[in-house]
């Protein structure tokens, strides 16, 4: 804090004007501002409807409330689940089924990247991505997933797929 109150009192004893101090504040913020929003994941648009079908431990099928289509097929966004051949990938696709059961409302906030993929919010808010990567039933992936320390408290926790 030190360091941007010498700079907010160069920039007055050099200029004497508050417009060019503010000026300058305005921009960093800004910039600040910008360059955080870069790294976070924004949602494009919320998709509300109703769990229709569940396919496998990151996939979901909604029943839109609107719209011209009466589906829409989402893989849960920031995390690989097993497929149902291999180990506890019949668990997480239960227990997918179980945070998000058939006919109950849920929100899909669809993922800037790719509009295939999304993060899903179960009736009371919850987030179901990070549910299931918190009880090791699926991992977290990619670089920008914000699900890594979900995955290392599964991890020492052994629970699911870690468990030892």
């Amino acid at each position: 804090m030190s360091v941007v109150w010498a700079i907010i009192t160069w920039l007055l004893g050099k200029t004497g004007r508050w417009a060019v101090t503010l000026g300058f504040l305005v921009a960093v913020g800004i910039g600040a501002y910008m360059a955080i929003k870069r790294y976070l994941p924004t949602p494009v648009e919320q998709v509300y409807g109703t769990t229709y079908k569940v396919s496998s431990g990151d996939q979901i099928t909604v029943r839109l409330e609107r719209g011209f289509r009466r589906t829409r097929d989402f893989r849960l966004w920031g995390l690989d689940a097993p497929p149902l051949s291999q180990p506890f990938g019949v668990e997480a696709r239960d227990y997918l089924l179980l945070l998000a059961p058939k006919g109950e409302p849920v929100r899909v906030a669809v993922a800037k990247i790719d509009a295939r993929y999304g993060t899903a919010f179960g009736p009371s808010g919850w987030e179901i991505n990070k549910e299931l990567v918190y009880y090791g039933l699926a991992r977290a992936a990619g670089e920008d997933s914000p699900y890594w320390s979900e995955e290392r408290s599964a991890k020492r926790s052994g629970r699911g797929m870690w468990e030892r």
